[in-house]
């Protein structure tokens, strides 16, 4: 479903044709690269990948070209040089498959519309909406191919990170599992340690430097991300009047706003982020909180977000640079060239999935069960609804097969509540 203006297809879309001829080689003509005046034969064609790759390069940087498809030129690029996941030289067949699989769509329901206009939830519908165009048999690769392309334009395009486990729905339960490269609890603490050291909350006046306010910003929305497993578009456009401090427990309400668009019904909810905040840093953030309200005129500090700029109230101009710091300073604590703050999704799951069978877990191991974490009865579906409920998802499905990277974990409770019962005897022939 196109929800922007419609372009009739990727036809109108300027150069998008020429950057398919490029890489089609299927009718063994000779490709004129126009902006080079080099020729390339079928007889040369594999030797030409870098001519082809610097022609596309000149179609990106060219001011006429529609955006959109200056991504899929970037992308193309990139694979003619660095190949792909699965391959490090494909065929250009394959780059020629990948492209028009993904391309012609794109182009399409996005109206042309450059990539980063769209937040991170118009951007996974439109995702979404690929796949769903295609015939069930094609769904899995075209959920691949747009990942693949969102792995390599997010960055140089300034694109939102979106939440890709929508996507991993479509793909083949062996791939279905969390993103590989988690960022592990201690991780986490040492970026919000990193983070801290940095800001400082002791005084807040109203016209600080740049570089201290931003530091400020950025450690409490890497709080806030990291304790509410939240999506990071639902904690950066979030307002004041969204945080609670009742009775010694920091509430985050998650709900639509202007400026913050909602996933699902289910994305509508209250999270209680104590047990993942300390008492001082959650009066931190509140007192943060409180010093940004007093910025405001009394009537604008109702309806102020949270991390607006000093240009006003509810200017949130630089929510990208800001989720930038976040997957900076992770990126610091993981040793990994680039981080994504969605990622620490996935760590809140997992927490929150192992919390549950952690008993069978450490009695197997005979180890002591604390007394927070629940008896060994078998699970029902509401603690399982539980978590999903915190993560927004609508399906528990999704937090299973998409946010938790141990699925042998699962069968823990089950099985040590089957083995008080039957044999190893009895259980052998079963």
């Amino acid at each position: 479903m196109n929800r922007f203006f419609n372009l009739d297809g990727w036809a109108k879309a300027g150069l998008i044709s020429q950057l398919v001829k490029l890489v089609s080689t299927a009718n063994n003509k000779t490709i004129v690269l126009t902006r080079s005046n080099k020729e390339v034969t079928p007889a040369n064609y594999e030797t030409s990948r870098g001519a082809i790759a610097a022609e596309i390069d000149a179609m990106v940087k060219d001011k006429e070209t529609n955006a959109v498809v200056a991504a899929l030129g970037f992308w193309t690029a990139h694979m003619l040089r660095h190949g792909t996941e699965r391959t490090p030289n494909p065929a250009y067949a394959t780059i020629h498959t990948y492209l028009t699989s993904v391309g012609d769509k794109l182009v399409e329901y996005t109206g042309g519309t450059p990539l980063s206009d769209l937040d991170e939830l118009e951007l996974t519908e439109v995702c979404i909406d690929i796949v769903e165009s295609k015939p069930e048999l094609a769904r899995a690769r075209t959920a691949r191919e747009l990942m693949a392309f969102l792995d390599v334009v997010s960055e140089p395009f300034d694109l939102e990170p979106i939440d890709t486990s929508e996507l991993k729905a479509y793909l083949p339960a062996v791939e279905r599992s969390v993103d590989a490269e988690i960022i592990l609890p201690t991780e986490c603490s040492w970026a919000i340690d990193l983070s801290g050291a940095s800001a400082s909350f002791e005084i807040a006046t109203r016209t600080p430097s740049t570089a201290s306010r931003l530091s400020r910003r950025r450690h409490i929305a890497l709080r806030l991300i990291a304790a509410a497993s939240a999506r990071s578009g639902e904690v950066l456009g979030a307002r004041h009047r969204d945080l609670h401090l009742m009775e010694g427990r920091l509430w985050l309400k998650i709900a639509p706003n202007r400026n913050r668009r909602i996933k699902t019904p289910a994305g509508r909810r209250i999270v209680d982020v104590t047990a993942a905040l300390d008492a001082t840093s959650g009066f931190d953030v509140m007192t943060w909180s409180r010093a940004e309200q007093q910025r405001w005129p009394e009537h604008e500090r109702h309806n102020a977000y949270l991390f607006a700029t000093l240009d006003g109230s509810r200017d949130l101009g630089q929510k990208s640079e800001l989720r930038g710091a976040v997957a900076e300073i992770l990126a610091q604590a993981t040793t990994r060239p680039r981080e994504r703050p969605h990622r620490l999704r996935g760590l809140g799951a997992s927490i929150r999935i192992i919390k549950l069978y952690l008993p069978s877990i450490l009695l197997a191991q005979d180890g002591e069960v604390p007394a927070d974490v629940g008896d060994l009865d078998v699970l029902t579906p509401r603690d399982l609804a539980r978590i999903a409920i915190t993560l927004g998802h609508a399906n528990i499905r999704t937090t299973l097969l998409s946010y938790f990277p141990f699925p042998w974990v699962l069968r823990a409770r089950s099985d040590r509540w089957i083995g008080r019962w039957l044999t190893p005897g009895q259980l052998r022939p079963l």
